[in-house]
């Protein structure tokens, strides 16, 4: 090593070098002297009377020349030696390669030079010299370490990436630094061992106290700017048991702005422990409607308001004009933005919204473009005790924007709402969600995109709840904390200003945006974090919760339509409008509302959370499928409606109807003397009716259909019909003979002309006959083209006639499916003719481990196949011959690559593939053996499929089905059932480098490319399909469900010893099992006065460790089962009295959770205790009892609140579950679904989608359309 005088005069010189261009070249030309002197020399064996001098002149000239030149070219100039990288190797190596071609070009060519073996020895030498020289050049510009301030702290870095080897190297190199790093410390395997700028990987966040105390460092500093919230939270609870402290970089937008130094560590903040980052906006949208425009915004002192004309400014609006009734906050608003505060800009407006008359001359004199609208009371107990106050501000005031906004033309309109908007209990939710539909009643009115932006609690706002526990630490205490249990939800205000700005460039009349507040937050954590970062002993007082206050708020009412929009971190509800006019009626006798904290609670409470009037989930129903009794039992009519239109339409609803699909009328006033919907109301909304919060509603004595009743399709704008369509529990069509008014068709069918073939039925309108050229024939003539022309006429009717007369294939008299007679041609046209005009299909699903009823696990595929079946299609099922869960096996004879069976009507192919257990290459070897065998039978199967569809249970199945699809040329569907390389990276711990992780990557984008339709179960899935290559339009979620033939409907145990609480299901890592033995061990054996026990039911590799576990904690509450067949569950799921389940804790499950087992337990008739993310909920159903995940103690809390009710509440709750999975997830009703994506994959025109719709709350909605895909939530 050089000593510090060496290093000095080194320096110099190599500065001397980079001030003096000239030298390079010489230096160049030295290098590759030496190094074709050697080459020669190695060429002749050391003898250097052989060496021809003049050769070896002339190739040291070309060579120089090439060197120069190609350096040049490729921009590798000398001076780099303080920022070279790699990149600058790899110039280097193509320098010397291209030296290297040219010289042995120039002695092929000329062959006086030195040999072509010299050339050969001559480059990689260079290649040594020059890259040797470039790291002793860096080594002593950049020494390893420098010394550091002498009152420096020791650090541990905690991450061993990128940025934490650019900090590390930093400090190291840095001289006066105040920070040293002493350690380096990762929980990647991978990287344990390796030396990051000298200092080797000594462990993972287990090995921090012992580094702490073997280093003695102070400071940790979490160098993964990226880090979820989740770490951040653990390794500074580790930080503080320790004895460090914690720090952190800034985000990784800060980050590109320079190099990362001391400078650049922060201590952490409320932020990072909750895990609000940096996002990204769309700049050219929100420019669009910002700059150069008149912008106002209302409320322009406050906390949102302040940072909105902040963050509007730097857009360059024309005006940015700001009011507000404080002058105070105008002031320092203004100050804030310009610098100064001499309160004399005409931008500046004191004003008051509740002064009508004040505010139309505003609007009128400053004619703003663009309004924001946050002026607000916010304060929820204040309010409580005022609300005649709250209804003042927040709904007159508001009333008051939005006319003064229309009377001047404003062309958009963003109200800021708040999340206590959702399912409001008190008098600030309540009033805020009245501004919300306020606001989506005026959209309707002027036709102009007016929308609300609703968002939880703004950190380090006025009044907000960190900066009053802030001051109560620094007062000595005691913190105040309502309730030990209480959540809410968080974000910066800059970050809820940024999305608020983007929302409104995306939105639409009448919407509500939701922004994305990540996982609620428990209030009682949060003060305890503040209290260890401040090193105090402050107290935490529990006060209980105050009126109105709930324990936990929710991001959307039970009765909204959630779904995603362009922005990954927004997400989109339709808010059903209201009138003035109708506020008035509500409001008048407001003055002292019920506002006691019990009923608060009580409202708050999933058990007593009011009935929803309306299903909550969706699905694609196709429209085909709808009947009419005013038509006899036929399918409703269906109108194509344009844009504007079909917005309205979403606003309809699914209704509950007795028996059968039929139209209902949706009225615009409530019926007089109809009741209400029961239910308890918010405390603050006792006196008022349902309609202020939720609109008119239809009563459940005016859903069903009766005779008499006009149920004709009322007209809609330009003309078209509406319709809202009544669902009840979809059940098998009858045979079409039955149908009342379709037995003349059958008739007039089998009387047709004798030369016309049967096909060309009698219903086809003019328009298809004329297309079909039958038009005006005579009877008994034929149409011209022989049979095939006939053939061909035919399919062209059946594309366009709206009925179908022709008998269906699914009723034959013992069930099984009708094989057509004939030759193949005529059977496959006639076998065409659907019960409901769909075309028929051949149709095969591929899915590795299919289940069947007589196994464990979920039975989607052979559930679907089953209705499929029964609707008339033709319907195969591959699965392999080995099951996945419980090792059992199908036998077949030693030659048989396959063996075919029927089950109830489906043609179940298994393909022999070997046995394994576990995840080792045994598993590998099954996976290539039934792709192996697929593609052999698949290839070779006849008669050929209409339709293909491969199920990702792993992607070499799909991959394999797709191959098929291409043989046989048919469509391929391409179902999603996880995103298997993210799952792998976030839940198994992959690199995303890795070969398999990048070979699956590619295989799952073409499966999105090629595929002509994705079918995928997972709700939130969509933008990772577009991002990853699939189309717009063609991507439909169908979740999973159960089947109600196989788990029928058992009444709740009554008063039962002991109270059963269940688990069933896979039993491992991925399925928290650990999370619910510790709910076992806080709920004890007994509760309440009754006997608890928890009893898991299922396969799992953790059986044997968590019985273990069981024994050594003395948990005998708990009871362990054994895997049970498909046909066995009714009578185990009987036994229970609530089923639990819990996720973890992932941001995969960001793109959404569809659990067979949670639907299998809705369907026992039982309430569930699910511990998931409430962004996440599959089903937002009151008998779904929610806390975070992995939350054990939320989780046990919710156990004993269901054990203390009495046995008819709990009958309820689980009544409730299973009405709403009979309505939205029956395999009945989701076969539907399928069968229509099924048909537009194959380009059948009748059901190209365009009569598919998503059964839910808001209405129906087309489920996919030339802009976008169809939906389906829960």
């Amino acid at each position: 090593m050089l000593d510090a005088h060496a290093r000095t005069l080194t320096r110099r010189g190599l500065m001397w070098v980079r001030r003096h261009h000239a030298v390079v070249p010489l230096i160049e030309g030295s290098i590759w002297l030496i190094a074709l002197a050697l080459g020669a020399l190695v060429r002749y064996d050391f003898a250097l009377s052989d060496i021809d001098v003049s050769g070896l002149a002339g190739a040291v000239v070309i060579a120089w020349v090439v060197s120069m030149s190609a350096r040049a070219l490729v921009g590798a100039s000398f001076g780099r030696w303080r920022v070279g990288s790699f990149e600058d190797v790899v110039a280097l190596g193509a320098i010397v390669l291209v030296t290297g071609v040219a010289l042995t070009l120039a002695e092929v060519a000329a062959g006086t030079l030195l040999p072509v073996g010299a050339a050969a020895v001559a480059a990689p030498i260079a290649f040594v010299l020059l890259l040797g020289g470039l790291c002793v050049a860096r080594l002593v510009v950049n020494p390893p370490r420098c010394r550091a301030a002498q009152d420096a702290r020791r650090l541990i870095v905690f991450g061993a990436g990128s940025a934490g080897t650019m900090v590390t190297r930093s400090l190291l190199t840095q001289a006066g630094a105040r920070y040293v790093p002493v350690a380096v410390l990762d929980d990647d395997a991978h990287k344990r061992g390796r030396r990051v700028g000298g200092l080797p990987v000594a462990g993972g966040r287990e090995a921090l106290a012992g580094v702490a105390a073997r280093t003695s460092a102070d400071t940790l500093l979490i160098a993964i700017p990226s880090a979820p919230a989740v770490v951040i939270r653990e390794l500074s609870e580790a930080a503080v048991a320790a004895g460090l402290t914690t720090r952190v970089l800034p985000s990784v937008r800060e980050l590109v702005d320079g190099s990362v130094g001391s400078s650049d560590i922060r201590a952490l903040t409320e932020a990072d422990l909750l895990g609000r980052r940096a996002i990204d906006t769309d700049i050219s949208s929100i420019a669009g409607y910002l700059t150069g425009r008149r912008v106002l915004v209302t409320g322009a002192g406050g906390s949102i308001g302040s940072e909105l004309c902040r963050q509007l400014h730097r857009y360059a609006p024309e005006r940015l004009v700001m009011l507000d009734r404080d002058e105070s906050a105008l002031h320092a608003v203004q100050l804030s933005i310009e610098g100064r505060a001499l309160l004399d800009s005409p931008d500046l407006v004191l004003a008051d919204i509740r002064d009508k008359a004040r505010l139309d001359a505003v609007f009128a004199e400053h004619r703003p473009e663009v309004v924001f609208h946050a002026a607000a009371h916010k304060h929820l107990t204040l309010l409580e005790r005022n609300p005649g106050e709250a209804v003042k501000t927040n709904v007159w005031g508001t009333q008051n924007v939005l006319e003064a906004a229309r009377d001047i033309g404003v062309q958009r309109f963003v109200n800021i709402s708040t999340d206590k908007a959702a399912r409001p209990t008190s008098m600030l939710g309540l009033t805020k969600r009245v501004a919300e539909r306020l606001t989506s009643a005026m959209a309707d009115e002027t036709g102009h995109p007016f929308l609300s932006v609703r968002f939880g609690n703004v950190l380090g706002s006025r009044g907000s709840v960190v900066p009053t526990f802030r001051a109560q630490i620094e007062a000595g205490g005691p913190i105040t904390v309502t309730a030990p249990e209480v959540t809410r939800y968080f974000m910066t205000v800059e970050e809820a200003v940024q999305l608020t700005i983007q929302a409104g460039a995306m939105g639409e009349s009448g919407d509500a945006f939701i922004l994305d507040m990540g996982e609620p937050v428990r209030i009682a954590d949060l003060a305890r974090r503040l209290v260890e970062a401040s090193g105090r002993d402050v107290r935490i007082v529990f006060t209980g919760l105050r009126p109105g206050e709930k324990a936990h708020e929710h991001l959307a009412d039970v009765d909204d339509v959630v779904v995603s929009s362009s922005h990954p971190l927004i997400m989109r509800t339709h808010v059903p409008p209201l009138h003035r006019s109708m506020v008035g009626d509500w409001l008048g006798d407001m003055a002292s509302p019920d506002l006691s904290s019990e009923r608060s609670t009580l409202a708050d409470s999933s058990s007593t959370t009011r009935r929803p009037s309306r299903p909550s989930a969706r699905f694609d129903v196709p429209a085909r499928s709808r009947s009419c009794p005013a038509r006899g039992g036929r399918p409703c009519p269906q109108a194509r409606l344009p844009r504007r239109q079909a917005h309205v339409r979403r606003r309809g609803g699914l209704r509950a109807a007795g028996g059968a699909l039929a139209p209902v009328r949706r009225g615009r006033r409530r019926r007089a003397g109809a009741p209400r919907p029961p239910g308890p109301l918010p405390p603050a909304t006792a006196g008022l009716p349902g309609a202020l919060l939720h609109g008119p509603q239809v009563p459940d004595d005016d859903r069903r259909p009766r005779p008499g009743r006009r149920t004709a399709p009322r007209r809609g704008a330009h003309g078209r019909r509406r319709f809202s369509v009544a669902l009840d529990e979809p059940r098998r069509a009858p045979p079409v003979d039955q149908h009342p008014a379709r037995r003349d068709d059958l008739r007039r069918a089998e009387a047709a002309p004798r030369g016309v073939p049967r096909a060309l039925l009698p219903r086809a309108g003019p328009a298809a006959r004329r297309e079909a050229g039958v038009d005006g024939l005579r009877p008994g003539a034929r149409p011209p083209g022989g049979r095939l022309g006939r053939a061909a006429a035919a399919r062209r009717v059946l594309r366009r006639a709206p009925l179908v007369a022709a008998r269906p294939r699914d009723h034959r008299p013992d069930g099984g499916p009708h094989r057509p007679s004939g030759g193949h041609r005529h059977g496959r046209l006639r076998h065409r003719a659907g019960v409901h005009g769909q075309r028929l299909m051949r149709i095969w699903l591929v899915n590795h481990y299919a289940t069947l009823p007589d196994q464990a696990s979920g039975t989607r595929h052979f559930s679907m196949a089953r209705h499929l079946v029964r609707r008339g299609h033709e319907v195969t099922l591959f699965r392999s011959s080995v099951s996945h869960n419980d090792a059992s096996s199908t036998s077949l004879r030693p030659w048989q690559l396959h063996h075919v069976e029927h089950v109830d009507g489906v043609e179940v192919v298994h393909l022999r593939t070997s046995r394994y257990s576990g995840n080792g290459a045994r598993r590998a070897l099954n996976m290539v053996t039934f792709c192996l065998a697929l593609a052999w039978v698949g290839a070779r199967r006849s008669p050929r499929p209409d339709v293909v569809l491969g199920s990702s249970a792993h992607l070499f199945a799909a991959a394999a089905a797709s191959r098929i699809a291409a043989l046989r040329r048919v469509p391929f569907v391409f179902e999603v059932r996880d995103l298997w390389p993210l799952s792998l990276v976030e839940v198994a711990g992959y690199h995303e480098r890795h070969p398999l992780i990048r070979l699956m990557q590619r295989m799952e984008d073409r499966l999105y490319r090629t595929a002509d339709r994705v079918v995928t179960v997972l709700g939130n899935s969509e933008p990772y399909v577009l991002e990853h290559g699939g189309r717009a339009g063609h991507v439909h979620v169908i979740p999973n469900g159960f089947d109600a033939d196989l788990v029928p409907f058992r009444p709740q145990p009554v008063g039962l010893a002991p109270f059963t609480v269940m688990y069933t299901g896979s039993i491992g890592l991925a399925n928290g099992m650990d999370s619910l033995l510790d709910v076992a061990k806080h709920v004890g054996e007994e509760w309440a006065g009754r006997r608890v026990r928890f009893v898991f039911v299922g396969p799992g590799a953790e059986t044997d460790r968590l019985v273990r576990r069981c024994r050594a904690e003395g948990l005998a509450n708990v009871e362990f089962r054994g895997p049970v067949a498909k046909q066995d569950m009714p009578d185990v799921l009987a036994e229970a009295d609530v089923f639990m389940a819990t996720m973890l804790e992932r941001d995969l499950y960001r793109y959404g959770i569809s659990l067979n087992k949670l639907f299998d337990y809705l369907a026992a008739a039982r309430p569930v205790v699910f511990g998931v993310r409430a962004t996440d909920n599959p089903v937002p159903c009151r008998a779904v009892l929610t806390a975070p995940p992995e939350d054990s103690l939320a989780l046990a809390g919710l156990v004993r609140r269901l054990v203390e009710l009495p046995s008819a509440e709990l009958a309820s709750l689980g009544d409730a579950g299973r009405r709403h999975v009979e309505a939205h997830h029956s395999y009945a009703v989701l076969a539907v679904a399928l069968e229509e994506v099924l048909a537009a994959a194959t380009g059948d025109s009748q059901a190209a989608l365009r009569g598919t719709t998503v059964s839910a709350p808001g209405g129906a909605v087309p489920a996919a359309a030339p802009g976008g895909a169809g939906r389906t939530s829960g």
